[in-house]
């Protein structure tokens, strides 16, 4: 069994985003098998609440956070729950943090922003930043592996899961504002101020640790098409409502991109400037400077002239999912739990690379149907199979995000799927086929499916392998579309 044990404080003046990070990575390592523990010197009681929510164990500490005893303390516990690895995220975490962590015999992973440490000893260092720059770690040790970039991008279940069409507007009509758990300067008010004259729905989203949400949902009430709404559920759903965001320059803004919504960062903290820079040269979003100084005139003028413009819309939404595409925390994951594949469902752009796996003479050969298989046919058979709810296709990828196979499921009964799985013309002999068995039948298992069978011919003994060693017993000979065939299954 995985464990993975989380370090991180959430308060109002560091904020929510080190715990929400880390209960990002915390649901995928669930999801994979695997148990999440936390370990906190500060938490808000939303915060505290979350961490429960997801099924992880908490640990609260006394001391006084990222000193040499939170450290040992974390350490203990980390024994305690036979973690194999221990995950940090908060710019306290210093060198010599990092020193006493390692010492206690897990693996360390880093989650940083901008090479707050004086050096790094970690196993991993990761900065899901569009600004991630490997100068930050040149003091690390040389086994040190980096993980850098919004190719890591921590985007929660509840997005990925989001089934959600972008459309862009002529005219904006919805624009949503969050500026984080905590808002000590007050900047949705700010905010509230400065749209209020604008005909458009404006949502404020207020964290439960704000001091200032009796003003904010006063304030509200006077003013036209106006609402607050606090600690707000589904995150992702307000965010496909939006035309237009505005946010703070952290986390969020990766998710943002993801969703394909236009939006504006406002910075509240040094680590913030490089990352939104850098979102606005991208053409992701625009930068619009330091929160408490950025004056109401200009924020109301800059939303009415992206509402106004769609064009400008359009790229921004493009750009940013050309920039995140969900599968960072999947990514992630894979070096804790030491995978070596990783799935995600088929998308339309991979019907080409199915096309060509399907007409591979080994492939071929080991159908029941050995005839190549035509273009038309395969676009008419992919469209149908995309949409139909009773099957699931799954691509396999490694860790440098090469392609390696596919395995398709389709439900022929209830909680009961056929499997159809190959890998890539040159992945094989590597000894992925059955992890990636192993791998499919664990996703569909956790939506319900519990039996699963497999028809071989006869003469595969490759494939009749794999899945001996996926957990399938061979049950029968029997006969499809004329070829004698095992029947290999297995429940879950």
């Amino acid at each position: 069994m995985n464990n993975v044990l989380f370090r991180a404080d959430g308060n109002a003046t560091i904020a929510t985003g080190h715990v929400m990070r880390c209960l990002t990575i915390a649901e995928a390592v669930h999801e994979r098998g695997g148990n999440a523990f936390f370990v906190c010197a500060e938490l808000t009681p939303s915060l505290r609440s979350k961490i429960q929510d997801a099924g992880c164990e908490l640990c609260e500490l006394s001391c006084a956070p990222c000193s040499q005893k939170d450290a040992e303390k974390t350490v203990e516990e980390a024994k305690r729950v036979n973690a194999q690895w221990i995950v940090t995220d908060g710019y306290g975490f210093d060198g010599a943090y990092q020193d006493i962590v390692k010492s206690g015999g897990s693996q360390l992973m880093v989650i940083d922003d901008y090479g707050h440490a004086d050096h790094y000893c970690a196993d991993i260092v990761f900065n899901q930043n569009i600004s991630a720059d490997e100068a930050f770690y040149r003091n690390r040790k040389s086994e040190t592996m980096l993980l850098l970039g919004p190719k890591y991008a921590l985007i929660r279940r509840e997005f990925r899961r989001c089934n959600w069409t972008r459309v862009i507007p002529d005219h904006a009509a919805h624009v949503l504002a969050t500026v984080g758990g905590s808002d000590p300067e007050n900047i949705s008010t700010k905010i509230m101020h400065a749209l209020a004259s604008l005909a458009i729905d404006k949502r404020i989203i207020a964290g439960g640790s704000s001091p200032f949400i009796d003003e904010q949902k006063a304030l509200a009430t006077t003013l036209n098409q106006t609402e607050v709404v606090v600690d707000a559920l589904g995150m992702a759903e307000h965010m496909a409502w939006a035309d237009i965001a505005i946010g703070a320059g952290g986390s969020t803004t990766l998710e943002m991109a993801y969703m394909g919504i236009p939006f504006m960062t406002m910075i509240f903290a040094m680590n913030q400037e490089k990352g939104s820079q850098a979102l606005d040269h991208a053409g992701v979003s625009m930068h619009l400077g330091w929160a408490k100084d950025i004056d109401g005139q200009t924020l109301r003028d800059a939303v009415q002239e992206l509402a106004e413009n769609k064009e400008k819309r359009e790229a921004m939404s493009a750009a940013g999912r050309a920039l995140v595409d969900g599968d960072g925390v999947d990514r992630v994951v894979m070096h804790l739990l030491g995978s070596r594949i990783r799935l995600r469902r088929v998308h339309e752009e991979d019907m080409q690379m199915l096309f060509k796996w399907a007409n591979d003479p080994v492939i071929r050969s080991s159908a029941f149907s050995t005839n190549q298989i035509t273009w038309e046919d395969h676009a008419a058979w992919f469209a149908k199979k995309l949409h139909d709810p009773k099957c699931t296709i799954l691509i396999a990828f490694d860790t440098e995000d090469t392609p390696i196979g596919q395995i398709r499921f389709d439900e022929v009964a209830e909680h009961t799927a056929d499997i159809d799985v190959h890998l890539a013309p040159d992945q094989r002999g590597k000894g992925y086929g059955p992890e990636l068995i192993r791998e499919g039948v664990q996703t569909l298992h956790r939506s319900g499916t519990h039996t699963f069978n497999a028809y071989i011919k006869e003469e595969n003994a490759a494939s009749m392998q794999a899945f001996t060693k996926a957990g399938f017993t061979d049950n029968r000979l029997t006969n499809v579309r004329g070829n004698p065939a095992r029947h290999f299954f297995r429940t879950a």
